[in-house]
């Protein structure tokens, strides 16, 4: 079988030229498509699952909502973990499944368990599954900054108009808000006057609860149609939100009408907070851009500083989005570095090659099979990536593999054009090579050919035992 091949290659040595040719810009497109990053992801197989109950106590989440969760959850097909935390005010639930179950099957039937869990959680508690993300997700960070703005307005702007728009770039798995503080109406009433028009705290909260919205069907006037709707303002300002909550309408225990205003203090108040974002020793509002599984990093961010420059055209004229982190410097400086180290390690092989054969085109023969054999790995991962089977990703790791091959790539090259040139020699002697010289070539390359492949296999069988350990 062996030596079939070396002959149908020695022999239609165009053809493999072209193929090789192939390869070779299969390889280049693949370094520029290939999913690059600075390090591999080496975190659990794992799907997130939140739950908020505001208000309530680690204990209690823990006994009415992560403990549901998890035993629901733990009985599924391919799941190895479930691990539980609770917080004040949430429940988080790590579900970890086997390496072979994809992240996309994995949340299918997380999505499919958790809508039949509603009605053994708490009145209002609904789980949802975290982004799409991995582990060393965090890409991007910026800031939005301002001369005049408060920290109020910075973080309504971030959560308003740049988180949902930049949501929307193709393989950003969720933007995530930190910093400033969010405004709420605070509404403090006078017990004495619930007493008295026989209202309860639950029951006003009831109603305050109610839709910011109502419906009041049409009205027809001079032959046409207009639809009735109790809504909001838009673009409303702070005054005018304060006097619409004012003016809601209270019905008391004793039959009497009143307004929210009457009964209390209603003003504008920062939300209790648990933490803050400091950049440069001050205090401001930021954003975190988290890429979705499988993409590419490079790719991801540039889309996203595309995305953000056309976002920042449209928002006020002292409101500024301010770079912060930005992954791509150091997946590009931990890319070239070890690069530059395969270049180095190529061109180091080819002086040595030439200074033992001193013959340069039996050293070209090995000098271009370096090269072929890199832009060859890249071909094969591009290929099972566009098959669907594997993603690889270009990484430290992943070119410190190629580069550690180099010197069984030398040595198998070394040895087949060795013995072809020993063949030569026997034959010609020292005068120059003339005539068909296909069949001392072919029994040349048969010669080690077979051993050669065998002593490859036993090298890659030596490595089998590596896939079959377990863990992380």
């Amino acid at each position: 079988m062996l030596q079939a091949i070396i002959r149908f290659s020695v022999r239609r040595n165009v053809l493999v030229l072209l193929a090789a040719l192939l390869v070779a810009v299969v390889g280049v497109l693949s370094i520029r498509r290939t999913p690059m990053d600075a390090v591999p992801d080496l975190s659990e197989n794992q799907v997130i699952v939140f739950a908020e109950w505001a208000g309530h106590g680690p204990l209690e989440i823990e006994s009415r909502v992560t403990r549901q969760i998890s035993l629901a959850l733990q009985a599924l097909p391919q799941v190895t973990a479930v691990r539980g935390s609770s917080d004040m005010g949430y429940s988080l639930v790590h579900v970890i499944f086997e390496d072979a179950v994809s992240p996309q099957r994995a949340r299918a039937v997380l999505r499919e368990q958790l809508a039949g869990l509603a009605a053994e959680l708490p009145a209002g508690v609904i789980p949802q599954l975290a982004a799409d993300g991995i582990a060393t997700g965090q890409i991007y960070w910026y800031t939005v900054e301002s001369g005049r703005s408060d920290l109020a307005e910075l973080r309504r702007i971030q959560d308003e108009q740049i988180a949902p728009l930049l949501a929307t770039v193709p393989g950003v798995a969720e933007v995530a808000s930190v910093g400033g503080v969010h405004a709420e109406v605070r509404i403090q009433v006078n017990p004495t006057l619930l007493v008295e028009h026989r209202l309860t705290l639950s029951e006003l909260t009831r109603q305050l609860q109610s839709a910011e919205t109502a419906g009041g069907q049409v009205l027809q006037k001079g032959g046409a149609e207009y639809v009735l709707q109790l809504r909001s303002i838009p673009g409303e300002d702070t005054e005018q939100l304060l006097e619409r909550w004012r003016e809601r309408v209270i019905r008391c225990g004793d039959g009497a009408v009143v307004l929210l205003g009457s009964l209390g203090d209603v003003s504008l108040s920062a939300a209790p907070r648990r933490g803050a974002f400091e950049k440069d020793g001050s205090e401001c509002v930021a954003g975190i851009v988290h890429m979705r599984h499988g993409g590419n990093v490079p790719e991801v961010t540039g889309a996203v500083v595309e995305k953000l420059a056309e976002i920042g055209g449209s928002l006020p004229a002292d409101v500024r989005i301010v770079p912060c982190y930005d992954r791509r410097p150091l997946i590009g400086g931990a890319v070239r570095t070890v690069a530059r180290t395969l270049v180095e390690a190529l061109a180091i092989a080819a002086i040595c090659v030439l200074i033992v054969l001193r013959h340069v085109r039996s050293w070209l023969v090995i000098a271009v099979t370096l090269p072929m054999c890199v832009l060859g790995t890249f071909a094969a991962m591009l290929v099972l990536q566009a098959a669907g089977l594997l993603t690889i990703q270009t990484n430290i790791m992943s070119l410190a593999g190629i580069v550690i091959s180099i010197g069984v790539l030398v040595d198998s090259s070394i040895v087949m054009t060795e013995n072809v040139m020993h063949r030569l020699q026997q034959r010609f002697g020292d005068r120059p090579v003339q005539g068909e010289i296909g069949e001392d070539v072919v029994a040349a390359c048969a010669l080690v050919g077979r051993p050669v492949f065998f002593s490859i296999l036993v090298m890659l069988v030596s490595f089998v035992p590596v896939f079959a350990l377990g863990g992380h």
